[in-house]
């Protein structure tokens, strides 16, 4: 289970650099607190369904986007 939280958090920080968008912006902008979005693409924290689709929105993709394909 942890692996597919990396690969989630993999995933997330190459739409942030596709976007030139910085983890502090997207925190801000879906209300998210900056030390739980790091926390969890540093792997330190695991994000439910309803965090990650804040995430899915603040970055203009669907959740399932957020999956790799493997």
């Amino acid at each position: 289970m942890k692996k597919i939280h990396a690969k989630v958090a993999k995933r997330i920080k190459a739409l942030l650099e596709e976007e030139g968008m910085s983890a502090d912006r997207l925190a801000l902008e879906i209300g998210m607190s900056r030390g739980f979005l790091y926390e969890f693409l540093g792997g330190k924290k695991r994000a439910s369904l309803d965090s990650l689709e804040r995430i899915a929105d603040g970055l203009n993709v669907r959740v399932k986007d957020l999956f790799p394909d493997e």
